[in-house]
C-alpha cells in the first residue's frame, strides 16, 4: 500500500511527479549537470519517454532544456537524484532547446535523441 508524505504518494516503485521536479541530475562521474524540469509522456501508452532537464543560465535567462530518455537515467534514493550515463563535457553537445522553442517530439527526433545517448532502437 502506498504511503502519503506531504500529500505525495510514495511506495517502493511509485513517486509523484511533483516530488521529482527540481530533482538534481548528475553525470555518471558525480558532476551536477542540471535538474528535472518536467516529463514527456506518451499519451497513448502512459509511459514516460523523456525527463526534460533544465540547465545553464541564471534565474531562467539563457537556460536550456535537455530531453533525456527516461531509460537512460538511474534513480538514486539518498540523496534523491538522477544519474545520466554521460559526462558533463559530452552533455554540452546533447540535444537541447530554449524556452518557447520546444521540438516536435516525432519519430525522427526520438531517433536522434536515442542515438545521442547510445540507446538501441
Amino acid at each position: 500500500m502506498a504511503d502519503y508524505i506531504n500529500n505525495e504518494i510514495t511506495a517502493s516503485a511509485l513517486i509523484a511527479s511533483s516530488a521529482i521536479e527540481d530533482t538534481p541530475v548528475y553525470s555518471h562521474n558525480g558532476e551536477k549537470i542540471g535538474k528535472i524540469y518536467n516529463f514527456i509522456v506518451d499519451k497513448y501508452t502512459g509511459h514516460i519517454v523523456y525527463a526534460v532537464m533544465s540547465g545553464g543560465g541564471f534565474l531562467g535567462v539563457g537556460e536550456h532544456y535537455y530531453p533525456i530518455p527516461w531509460r537512460s537515467l538511474s534513480f538514486v534514493e539518498t540523496p534523491q537524484s538522477f544519474v545520466a550515463n554521460i559526462t558533463k563535457d559530452n552533455f554540452a553537445k546533447a540535444p537541447k532547446y530554449e524556452r518557447g522553442f520546444g521540438p516536435v517530439y516525432g519519430s525522427a527526433y526520438r531517433i536522434m535523441v536515442d542515438d545521442f545517448y547510445g540507446l538501441p532502437r
